[in-house]
């Protein structure tokens, strides 16, 4: 039994949950404490449910206990405090040790400092939050165990002169706040990116993965190279990205994931310059979620 232990507040989808997590494994392995994933916050179901189940993370999973009715008067009391100018979140259910609270969207050293228990809050999209733990991440982020039958017969497919290119739009349009805040990569990007890439190496397929499938093929209708997949699950999509030879992601965790994914050390990796909205990007800094090599191109 380890006398440590780090819990990690869950939010989001996929790839958020994987940033949160990865924030955790190397806080946990850096202090040899036992890592807990607290889901109170994530749906039984749906887009927003607890994602990393069928991965090897090696976690304990914590869930708020407490009944519908408490969870209601504490959601109710914290919006109050808001409202009255009280800007303190609300303490973790179950959790009376430290909290370290990411508040911005970059790496801060004073995650390094940290000792003994702690409640990890925040997004932590940054791989210098688990610099020094890559080979660790890895394993627990291996995706073959949840792949479909279906995937691992499509990765037969994905060449040398491949290029895995996504197109998120989704919730990124669906909500007006969400599209407001994010917003999405216009089709100049994407042209853009496949022309720095043939200048690169010959591209042969350019496999296209999209929450919005009919707006994408849209969008390259007119290429004989444009393949168009769609996995059984969110884990086949990551996975069949990954073997790309080269991606051109969007504004992303999920598609950065999938290109982070790829073991080659010389992966070619086009990412927007602007992860967020040009309004956004106003007032958040978003330059530590880039890796080392990776091509920032203006959207």
């Amino acid at each position: 039994m380890k006398d440590k232990t780090i819990r990690v507040e869950m939010l989001g989808g996929l790839g958020n949950q994987m940033f949160q997590a990865a924030a955790g494994i190397a806080l946990a392995q850096r202090l040899g404490a036992q890592l807990e994933l607290d889901t109170s916050r994530l749906r039984i179901d749906g887009a927003r449910r607890f994602s990393l189940a069928a991965l090897n993370v090696g976690a304990d999973i914590f869930t708020d206990r407490n009944s519908p009715l408490e969870r209601t008067f504490n959601k109710l009391a914290h919006q109050a405090g808001k409202l009255f100018g009280s800007r303190s979140p609300r303490r973790p259910t179950g959790w009376h040790g430290p909290v370290f609270t990411q508040t911005n969207y970059n790496y801060t050293p004073d995650f390094d400092q940290l000792s003994g228990d702690c409640y990890l809050r925040g997004y932590f999209q940054s791989p210098k939050f688990f610099a020094g733990a890559e080979d660790v991440v890895r394993a627990a982020f291996t995706l073959e165990r949840a792949i479909s039958q279906y995937a691992r017969a499509q990765a037969q497919e994905i060449g040398e002169g491949s290029v895995a290119l996504h197109v998120r739009r989704g919730d990124y349009l669906a909500h007006s706040g969400a599209n407001a805040f994010h917003g999405v990569m216009q089709p100049a990007y994407y042209e853009r990116a496949l022309e720095l890439l043939e200048n690169k190496f010959a591209i042969q397929k350019i496999y296209i993965f999209s929450d919005d499938p009919d707006h994408a093929r849209a969008m390259f209708a007119h290429s004989p190279k444009a393949h168009f997949i769609r996995g059984e699950s969110e884990y086949d999509d990551m996975y069949l990205m990954s073997k790309a030879r080269a991606h051109i992601i969007a504004n992303s965790t999920f598609s950065w994931w999938s290109a982070w994914l790829d073991p080659r050390p010389d992966a070619l990796v086009v990412a927007p310059d602007a992860w967020f909205s040009e309004q956004a990007m106003a007032t958040h800094d978003t330059s530590d979620i880039y890796p080392p090599g990776w091509i920032r191109l203006q959207a």
